[in-house]
């Protein structure tokens, strides 16, 4: 049972955002390149427990794309401007998969005061060796060019 996607613009980028369930927040975030909807047996699952967010990233799903590169930094700066704009109360528990705990795990770095717990899956708290970012990088210019 998801409900419609909200739209939230977040440092100049219209963010999609599935947003159920009340209480405690729980925020999922996806991994390269996928959306929220790699959530939506969570999202059904989890919000009869629990307020439960998976917002798109930028540039993924059905939000908003910029120019140029984006840091998981910056993707980080996001979801911490998007738990404001949704008036989240904190301290919430962020989930990433993948490429997603990359950003759940700056988030911590960054806003530990906010995060009452974190679950990473089928990630890495390290940056990726010189091989496997332009493996990385190969693979979103193919998916820039022919789609997921």
């Amino acid at each position: 049972m998801m409900r419609a996607l909200r739209r939230e613009t977040v440092h100049g980028v219209e963010l999609a955002v599935a947003d159920c369930g009340q209480g405690h927040t729980l925020m999922l975030v996806h991994g390269f390149p996928l959306d929220h909807t790699i959530w939506s047996a969570q999202l059904g699952a989890l919000a009869a427990r629990c307020r439960v967010i998976a917002p798109d990233l930028r540039g993924f799903g059905q939000s908003g794309v910029t120019r140029g590169t984006v840091t998981m930094e910056q993707l980080a700066d996001d979801l911490a401007v998007l738990a404001e704009a949704l008036a989240v109360e904190v301290p919430l528990v962020l989930c990433g998969l993948s490429m997603g705990g990359y950003v759940a795990f700056q988030f911590w770095r960054k806003y530990s005061e906010r995060v009452a717990g974190l679950i990473l899956c089928d990630t890495r708290a390290e940056a990726d060796d010189p091989s496997a970012a332009a493996a990385r990088r190969e693979t979103a210019e193919r998916v820039l060019a022919e789609g997921p």
